[in-house]
C-alpha cells in the first residue's frame, strides 16, 4: 500500500484515523522517541493473534455458556406466556390478539413475537421452544460479541476474555433461559454497531443496507431500540456524513414506517401498551438497579473508557471514535433507558443486558490504550480484566446451582412448567378450569400462566389485566402522559413533589376503578396476596371502593404448603 493510499483511507464515515506507519526497531524507536517507552502497552494485537485462539475460545465460551444455562434453576417467566398466548391464538386463526375481540399489543418485541407465532402455527410446545430459542439467541450474540471485537481490533486474548465475560454472565443465562426477547435483541444491537464500526469511506452502498437491516431489527426487536437510532444520526451529524449515509437509514426507514402503519391498522396506535409501565418518577426502583448494575461489574468497566476519553484527548482516531460510540449506546440505552422506564420489577438486570458486549468490548478496548503498571500489562491484565467482568457472575451461577434440590429434576420445570408446586398462577389456572365457567370476566393482574393455560385447556374466559398491560383503558388512565399532567398540575397546586404524585396516583386509580366496577364489571375478581401484602396501591384502593364491599363476596381461599396464594372474589 503507497503512502497516498494509506493517508486515503484513513477515514472511516468523516472520521481520521491514525494513518499505518511502518513498524521501527525497538532499538530506533528508543534513541529517537525517548517516550516511547511510556506508551500504554498493547495487549495481544490482533494481527499477531493466531485464528485458531480465537476459535477455540470461542468454543469454549458457547459451550460454557450452554451448560450453565441450562443446568440454571429459572422458573418459567410469567410475561413470556403472554407471548405464548398471543402466539396459541394466532395459531388457532384469531391473529395476533390476546382475547377475541380486544386487539391490544401487550408485547414488547415485534420480532420475537411473529418467531413464537410461527412457531406455533407448526405444532410447537410454546413453554419448551421459547427457552430453545432464547439458548439460541445467547449462542448469536457470542458470536457477535466476537465480531464486535475483531472490529474494534482486540488481540486474541482480549477478544476471548470479552466472549468469555459475556458467556459466564448469570444475566445472559438467565434471559436466554426466560422465553423472553432479551438476548435477541442484544444480538442485533451488537451485530449492528460490530456492522457500523466497520464500515469505512470505501464502504459499499451493499455494506450500508446491510448495516441498516441490523438497524432495522434492533429497532423491531424492543421499541426503546430508537434509542440507538439516535445516537446513530447524532454520531454521523457531527461527523457530517449524516446526508451521505441514506443507504444505512433507509432500511431503518422503511421498516418503522411499515411498524407504524402495522401496528396502528392492527391496534390502532403507534405505540405498544406495554409503554405504561414507562415511569421515570420511580427513581425508589430505578436507581438502586442502576447502582447494583454498576457493581455487579466492579465499577472499572465504566470508569476506564471513561477516563480514557477524558485523558487521551491526542488519540483522535478511529480507535477514540469506536469507544466513544459504545460508550454512548451503553449510557443511554442501558442506564438512561432504566431510569427512564422507572427501573424493571424483575431482578438480573433486563433492561441492562443489551448492552453489556458494548460496554465489555469498550472497556478492554480503552485498557489497551491506557497507560498501566508493568504488573497489569499482557496476560495478568487480561486475568484481571476477566475476574472482574466476571466474578460477579460466577458467584451467582455457583449459589444458584448449589441451591438445586435434587439434580435429576434439573430440566423437569423445563419440559414442564406445571410441575412448579408453588406457583400461584398455576394454582389459579387450575382452579379456573374447574370451578369458573367458560365466557366469565376475570379481573387478575397477571396475565401470563393462567391465561394461557386455560386457553390450552379450552376454557374460554375474558380476561380484565388490572396490572394494565392488556387493557386499553388502564394506559389511557394511568399511562405516563396522563400521569405527568396529573402530577404537574398537582405540583402548580401548591405541595411537594411527593404528596403531587400521591395525590394524582389517588385521583388515577379512582378513575379507573370507576371504569372496571361500572363498565367492566367482572365475574370473579382475584386479588394475589402477594400484592396485598406489598401494599400495592391500586389494590389498596380496589378493596377499598364501596362497590367491592356491597357487590362482591368471597368465594375461595386457595393457598400451598407455603403460604396463602390468592382470593378469589364472586359478584352477587
Amino acid at each position: 500500500m503507497t503512502p497516498v493510499a494509506r493517508l486515503s483511507s484513513a477515514v472511516v464515515l468523516g472520521s481520521k484515523v491514525e494513518p499505518e506507519l511502518p513498524a521501527r526497531p525497538r532499538s530506533i524507536a528508543r534513541k529517537t522517541c525517548p517516550s516511547a517507552l511510556t506508551e500504554p502497552t498493547v495487549l495481544t494485537g490482533e494481527s499477531n493473534a493466531r485464528p485458531i485462539v480465537g476459535m477455540g475460545a470461542t468454543g469454549l465460551a458457547i459451550a460454557l455458556f450452554l451448560v450453565g444455562a441450562i443446568l440454571l434453576a429459572v422458573p418459567a417467566e410469567e410475561d413470556a406466556f403472554i407471548y405464548y398466548r398471543y402466539a396459541l391464538q394466532f395459531a388457532r386463526g384469531e391473529g395476533l390478539v390476546f382475547q377475541a375481540g380486544e386487539p391490544v399489543e401487550g408485547f414488547s418485541g415485534f420480532l420475537w413475537m411473529w418467531l413464537l407465532a410461527i412457531a406455533a402455527t407448526v405444532g410447537c410446545d410454546l413453554p419448551t421452544i421459547g427457552p430453545l430459542l432464547g439458548l439460541a439467541a445467547g449462542v448469536a450474540l457470542i458470536l457477535t460479541t466476537r465480531r464486535l471485537a475483531q472490529v474494534v481490533g482486540l488481540g486474541g486474548g482480549a477478544g476471548s476474555v470479552a466472549v468469555l465475560a459475556i458467556a459466564s454472565c448469570h444475566a445472559v443465562m438467565w434471559w436466554a433461559r426466560s422465553g423472553l426477547e432479551t438476548l435477541c435483541y442484544a444480538t442485533f444491537v451488537t451485530g449492528f454497531v460490530a456492522r457500523y464500526l466497520a464500515l469505512g469511506a470505501g464502504a459499499s452502498r451493499r455494506d450500508r443496507l446491510l448495516a441498516g437491516v441490523w438497524l432495522a431489527a434492533v429497532v423491531l426487536s424492543r421499541p426503546e431500540g430508537l434509542l440507538l437510532v439516535g445516537i446513530v444520526a447524532l454520531d454521523l451529524a457531527w461527523r457530517r456524513a449524516l446526508s451521505r449515509e441514506v443507504a444505512l437509514l433507509l432500511p431503518w426507514a422503511l421498516a418503522q414506517l411499515g411498524l407504524w402503519f402495522w401496528r396502528w391498522s392492527v391496534y390502532g396506535s403507534l405505540v405498544p401498551n406495554t409503554g405504561v409501565k414507562v415511569d421515570p418518577l420511580n427513581v425508589s426502583r430505578s436507581v438502586p438497579q442502576v447502582a447494583g448494575y454498576l457493581a455487579s461489574v466492579g465499577f472499572v468497566p465504566f470508569a476506564m473508557p471513561l477516563w480514557y476519553l477524558v485523558t487521551r484527548r491526542h488519540d483522535t482516531g478511529e480507535r477514540r471514535w469506536r469507544v466513544r460510540f459504545l460508550m454512548s449506546a451503553v449510557v443511554l440505552m442501558s442506564l438512561g433507558f432504566t431510569l427512564l422506564a422507572g427501573g424493571d420489577y424483575r431482578e438480573h438486570f433486563r433492561f441492562l443486558v443489551p448492552t453489556l458486549p458494548l460496554l465489555v468490548v469498550a472497556f478492554l478496548s480503552a485498557m489497551t490504550r491506557l497507560s498501566l503498571p508493568a504488573v497489569f500489562q499482557k496476560r495478568f491484565g487480561l486475568t484481571a480484566a476477566f475476574v472482574l467482568l466476571s466474578s460477579y457472575s460466577v458467584f451467582e451461577v455457583a449459589r444458584n446451582l448449589a441451591g438445586r434440590p435434587a439434580w435429576s429434576g434439573v430440566l423437569n420445570e423445563w419440559r414442564d412448567p406445571t410441575s412448579a408446586t408453588d406457583d400461584y398462577h398455576l394454582h389459579l389456572a387450575d382452579w379456573l378450569i374447574a370451578n369458573a365457567d367458560s365466557g366469565l370476566t376475570v379481573a387478575y393482574g397477571q396475565m401470563g400462566k393462567a391465561p394461557y393455560y386455560t386457553l390450552v385447556a379450552g376454557h374460554e374466559l375474558q380476561f380484565v389485566d388490572t396490572l394494565g398491560l392488556l387493557d386499553r383503558q388502564f394506559t389511557r388512565t394511568l399511562g405516563l402522559p396522563r400521569k405527568v399532567r396529573e402530577v404537574v398540575s398537582e405540583f402548580w397546586n401548591g405541595g411537594s413533589l411527593t404528596a403531587a404524585h400521591d395525590a394524582a396516583r389517588r385521583r388515577l386509580h379512582a378513575e379507573y376503578l370507576d371504569y372496571l366496577f361500572g363498565e367492566r364489571r367482572p365475574d370473579l375478581i382475584v386479588l394475589e396476596e402477594h400484592f396485598l401484602t406489598t401494599g400495592r396501591p391500586l389494590f389498596r384502593s380496589l378493596i377499598a371502593r364501596p362497590e367491592f364491599e356491597r357487590d362482591y363476596v368471597l368465594r375461595a381461599e386457595v393457598p400451598s404448603p407455603q403460604r396463602l396464594l390468592f382470593r378469589v372474589y364472586e359478584r352477587r
